[in-house]
């Protein structure tokens, strides 16, 4: 799990790269562009970083001997011959001076590639007898049904403009953030890259104008104009003053990024256009059921899902209020609790963000200490073996993002799993309102952020994602389950609360984050198969959830752009947590430290599969 979210929106906002690629069984398919090396010998070579092309070059040139066919490594692979952009993000850098190729010819070529490959895919899980694998070959088969889906079943390139939005957005971004290398190398990259950005928005216009008004979601439009908008300023303005870059390769920056500022503009025009006369329905119906299967491997009917968490947030609403009037005269010594549960959790709800940061630099203060002294708290209770060396630095996004600016965890990838993991934070101007900073402290409240970061940092994502990347399966950092990953960063919370990590204020904060992930998931099933309107959502989120209009408000725009990722949170959440107390009740007098340890040990899995691993190794 990738988090981000800007001054705007819910503090809690994941974000994934998308990736699938493969070469596989079609080194005849490569892309025009790619040059592959010469020299057969090195396809030996096992050092994927030093010569990542000798992964690609494995596929077509190694000795008859060893030619036996790896479906994993062959979709990795094309993943990184054919997404310059994700490759840079997973920390492989041979490419970086490449920007993807999307126009019809690659496109088609993606198609059939993933269409033979999901055959070649059934056919090595039904001859694969070794689990390990197994694994591997079943996430490669879910990316590529999603890939299938989103390329030729939906047709994004050709309906989408937010396809276009997201792919531009991601071009360099990581160049320009990660500092593993001299800055001018990096920006130098960039400043490629943004020589090709016109041409890309080329492609993307092409593609575009074969669309039809009844295939065209116009919510998704507007907000790809949006993005892209802020993406152009950022070209124009942002990439030429990053930091490290000398003189002339910032007047470079400059007068490519001006270019590359105005292809995108008018691709932000084209939808714009697209927007005034879409017909689609974002929602996606009877449709709904089959992508939640591929994106979540849960096979559950979509149905008996909403019904038990429908049941599940009445539950957890009684016991947050039970809870409440526990430490009620802590808050309110002078005054009793209400008999009503939704009164009694929205004035502790309230009470807890009036304790809060009150600019963006004691933001930053109060989290690189609390991360201290969460690692420093999970080292005293023998939490897990924390990967060392410790490569994580925590600093708001730098002024020159502009529009690009967000927060989050952008992590080492699996190719360079010992670089730095950034923690940006989300972070609002000292120059805005007084009352646009007191909500934005308000929802990042001294609470919220002490708790969030056992989410995110420590045992979250950060521990989480440096294990996996460590591991002998760049499939599973590339492509890995997301009820796993976000469920691990839930229980992560829960975990260090129940060892002691903070109070009562750091508690609510949590039970307010359980709602809300409850409630995620109820809104996007809802939404997407019971026509759920906008004013239907924000009832439900403010009277059952008991969440505020601006969290109703950013809830409906992520429903709308990313489902189902919103019901991953508390689907990964409850069956971990239930895996935890089976292990302590089979093997209370066990160090928690296994438990821990062995929850990472097989990176971004689906969780059935720690439950199986982890209490049978017990035994």
């Amino acid at each position: 799990m990738i988090c981000s979210a800007t001054a705007s929106s819910n503090p809690k906002q994941s974000w994934r790269p998308r990736s699938a690629h493969r070469i596989a069984a079609l080194c005849g398919k490569l892309p025009a562009r790619l040059k592959l090396p010469t020299n057969p010998v090195a396809a030996m070579s096992r050092t994927l970083i030093s010569l990542p092309w000798m992964l690609v070059l494995g596929l077509c040139t190694a000795p008859a001997k060893a030619a036996v066919a790896d479906p994993a490594k062959d979709y990795v692979a094309a993943y990184l011959a054919m997404f310059p952009s994700r490759a840079t993000a997973a920390g492989l850098y041979s490419t970086d001076s490449q920007l993807e190729m999307l126009d019809q010819d690659h496109r088609d070529q993606w198609i059939a590639s993933n269409e033979s490959t999901r055959v070649a895919l059934h056919t090595a899980l039904a001859a694969q007898p070794n689990p390990d694998a197994r694994l591997d070959l079943e996430l490669l088969l879910r990316q590529v049904q999603q890939e299938l889906l989103e390329w030729r079943d939906q047709d994004r390139p050709r309906t989408d403009p937010l396809f276009w939005a997201d792919m531009l957005g991601q071009s360099t971004v990581y160049l320009a953030l990660r500092r593993d290398r001299p800055a001018g190398i990096r920006l130098s990259f960039a400043a490629d890259r943004t020589e090709q950005i016109p041409r890309l928005v080329t492609e993307a216009l092409e593609a575009l104008s074969k669309a039809e008004d009844e295939q065209i979601v116009p919510e998704r439009a507007r907000a790809a104009a949006e993005r892209l908008r802020a993406l152009a300023e950022f070209y124009r303005k942002g990439l030429p003053a990053a930091e490290g870059a000398s003189k002339a390769l910032a007047g470079r920056l400059q007068r490519s990024g001006a270019k590359a500022a105005r292809a995108i503009e008018k691709l932000a025009a084209r939808a714009e256009q697209l927007s005034a006369k879409a017909r689609a329905d974002f929602r996606l119906g009877a449709d709904y059921d089959e992508r939640f299967r591929i994106v979540t491997g849960i096979n559950t009917p979509v149905s008996q899902v909403l019904a038990e968490a429908q049941r599940e947030l009445g539950e957890k609403r009684q016991e947050a209020a039970a809870y409440g009037r526990g430490v009620w005269s802590q808050f309110f010594p002078e005054q009793d609790a209400p008999l009503d549960d939704s009164a009694v959790l929205r004035q502790l709800f309230g009470a807890i963000e009036a304790a809060r940061p009150k600019s963006t630099a004691e933001l930053v203060a109060q989290f690189n200490a609390d991360t201290e002294a969460a690692f420093a708290f999970a080292e005293a209770h023998q939490l897990m073996s924390v990967p060392e060396p410790r490569t994580l630095v925590i600093d708001t996004a730098p002024a020159w993002l502009g529009g690009q600016s967000v927060g989050g965890v952008y992590p080492a990838g699996p190719f360079q799993p010992d670089a730095e993991t950034l923690f940006l934070l989300p972070n609002i101007p000292d120059s805005a309102p007084d009352e646009a900073k007191v909500r934005f402290f308000s929802a990042f409240n001294t609470a919220f952020n002490r708790m969030i970061l056992t989410h995110e940092l420590v045992p979250g994502h950060y521990v989480q994602l440096k294990v996996a990347a460590r591991l002998p399966h760049p499939v599973r950092s590339l492509f890995g389950d997301g009820v796993y990953t976000e469920g691990w960063g839930s229980f992560s919370e829960r975990l260090m609360l129940d060892l002691g990590w903070g109070g009562p204020p750091e508690r609510l904060a949590h039970y307010k984050k359980q709602l809300e992930n409850l409630a995620r998931l109820i809104a996007d099933i809802s939404v997407h198969t019971q026509h759920w309107d906008q004013a239907r959502l924000q009832r439900f989120l403010t009277e059952d959830a008991l969440l505020d209009a601006q969290f109703a408000s950013n809830l409906w725009q992520r429903a709308v752009l990313s489902s189902p990722q919103l019901t991953t949170y508390h689907l990964g959440y409850r069956d971990i947590h239930a895996i935890w107390l089976d292990w302590r009740r089979q093997h209370p007098e066990r160090p928690l430290r296994e438990f821990v340890d062995g929850m990472l040990a097989l990176g971004a899995v689906p969780v059935r599969e720690y439950r199986a691993s982890l209490l049978q190794s017990v035994e």
